[in-house]
């Protein structure tokens, strides 16, 4: 019994050994397979504050990036709805008053009767969504900018109703989108007053510019397609030369109304390169400080893999020596 004690107390010191190198393995295959080391405090050289605040620092540049994102997006949206206004409505105006100047007026009614559907059209643009917010109601950004196509043109219909001539009729429009206390303003747009919350773009600044659906040259051109739609629909508008003024207002209003909705892109288009260059330098910070962050936290994989062989080996021959010492099988050893 006495001389089995030193093969005993090998056997066990054997067994710790074991242990500290199987615990260790592990740590290697989970270094391995994320790539990062797993003493943090030691990578940080004894001090993680550092880390802390650059993990602190790159999910708030994540955060960013993340409104900056969807800021983009909306913006784009924005472009490509104004686009269609500006294209559709500036096209149409063109038309009719090229009818006029030649004095084909069947040309002009063929062209106003599309009016309804382009009014139909700008109505679902403005209302346009993105990201779950709507995107020219202000800040009311969870409800439509404008209420229904038809809802409109039937409450300004009932306005020139009352018109007795076509004097009357045109202001009853002007009077209809312009007013404030008009139709438009109190049953056709349904957004905010205010302008929709603005896009932090870090140490760029902010941008607060945003696009409403009661802007001017938004309700110029709505007025504009409105006029011909009456031209085509009232019959105030039936006989020369009331249907010739109608679709000359229409006409000239859409011209005008063409060259304000393309200041309104101008303009856009500025926040939109000020957001994208936001991006741009929010990516590339990002990035330096994944780099600084991998620098103290990433595990060499080739050095991890040499470590792991090496162990392997000591762990083998801890094995083989435990084995002799005890008849153990590897199968028992590892349990």
């Amino acid at each position: 019994m006495i001389n089995g004690l030193p093969d005993l107390l090998s056997g066990l010191r054997l067994q710790h050994g074991g242990v500290a190198i199987r615990q260790r393995m592990e740590t290697l295959s989970v270094e391995l397979a994320t790539g990062r080391k797993s003493d943090l405090v030691a990578a940080s050289g004894g001090d993680p504050t550092r880390l802390y605040a650059l993990e602190g620092q790159l999910a708030r540049l994540s955060a960013r990036a993340e409104r900056l994102t969807m800021a983009e997006g909306r913006a784009e949206a924005s472009q490509t709805a104004l686009g269609m206004l500006h294209d559709s409505a500036g096209d149409l105006g063109v038309a009719v008053l090229g009818a006029i100047a030649i004095g084909d007026l069947t040309s002009a009614r063929t062209h106003a009767a599309g009016a309804r559907d382009a009014f139909e059209q700008a109505v679902g643009a403005l209302n346009t969504r993105f990201g779950g917010r709507s995107l020219f109601a202000g800040a009311a950004v969870d409800g439509p900018a404008l209420a229904d196509a038809n809802t409109i043109l039937a409450a300004l219909t009932a306005e020139v109703d009352a018109a007795a001539t076509t004097a009357d009729a045109l202001a009853a429009i002007e009077a209809f989108f312009d007013d404030p206390a008009g139709g438009f303003a109190t049953l056709g747009y349904l957004g905010a007053t205010q302008d929709a919350p603005g896009v932090d773009l870090g140490p760029e600044g902010r941008v607060d510019h945003a696009v409403r659906a009661d802007a001017q040259a938004i309700r110029d051109m709505l007025r504009g397609l409105a006029t011909l739609v009456i031209a085509a629909e009232h019959p105030i508008a039936a006989e020369m030369p009331a249907a010739a003024a109608f679709y000359q207002a229409g006409g000239e209003g859409l011209i005008a109304a063409r060259d304000g909705i393309a200041r309104l892109r101008a303009d856009l288009g500025v926040d939109q390169a000020r957001i994208e260059a936001a991006a741009t330098a929010t990516a590339a910070e990002s990035g330096a400080l994944e780099i600084l962050r991998a620098r103290m936290v990433s595990r060499d994989p080739v050095e991890a893999a040499a470590e792991f062989q090496a162990l392997e080996t000591q762990m083998q021959a801890v094995y083989t020596v435990t084995a002799r010492l005890s008849g153990l099988s590897l199968t028992n050893f590892l349990r």
